[in-house]
């Protein structure tokens, strides 16, 4: 019989082929259990070092409170003096106010999605108004749109004079 003829010979060639891919199949499964298993490993030993390290941090908490008794109080920071210009953005505790009140105004700002800020101003009167429970008309919100950013950045001129360049070099 002709070995490399006739149906039978192509049936042992795929059978061979067949095996072939289920060996392939087979040693790359266990190339992925092994990944898996180094990948456990790997976070075994990150969660252990995750709980040594919170350990010290303990530890040193507790020294650090020790030696903390025995170091000298700090000098009591200098407050700061606001006038009507004055922009503080530290500790109110440490600020003195040398103002009139009844000249002064008090804003919110709301970050919001649609509207990049709102902002609604008050004064003091209105924030005692508040307080003993009265109603009064809240002055107009002041929104902020990304346009308004553009338009005062120069974006918007900008983007029109490119426009009307663009539109020149075409017609030339």
């Amino acid at each position: 019989m002709n070995q490399g003829k006739g149906p039978h010979h192509l049936f042992i060639l795929v059978g061979k082929a067949e095996t072939a891919k289920f060996t392939m199949i087979k040693e790359e499964r266990q190339l992925k259990v092994a990944v898996q298993k180094a990948t456990s490993d790997v976070h075994a030993a990150q969660d252990t070092l995750a709980d040594l390290r919170q350990t010290r941090y303990q530890l040193q908490k507790v020294a650090d409170t020790k030696k903390s008794k025995k170091t000298k109080p700090l000098p009591p920071i200098p407050p700061t003096k606001i006038s009507k210009t004055t922009r503080v953005e530290e500790d109110p505790r440490h600020t003195l106010l040398d103002l009139n009140l009844k000249e002064c105004h008090i804003s919110g700002t709301d970050y919001g999605i649609v509207t990049l800020a709102t902002t609604v101003t008050h004064n003091f009167e209105e924030l005692e108004k508040l307080k003993a429970g009265q109603f009064f008309k809240l002055p107009k919100a002041k929104k902020l749109v990304a346009k308004d950013i553009a338009w005062k950045t120069g974006q918007i001129q900008l983007q029109q004079r490119l426009q009307r360049t663009k539109v020149k070099v075409r017609g030339a």
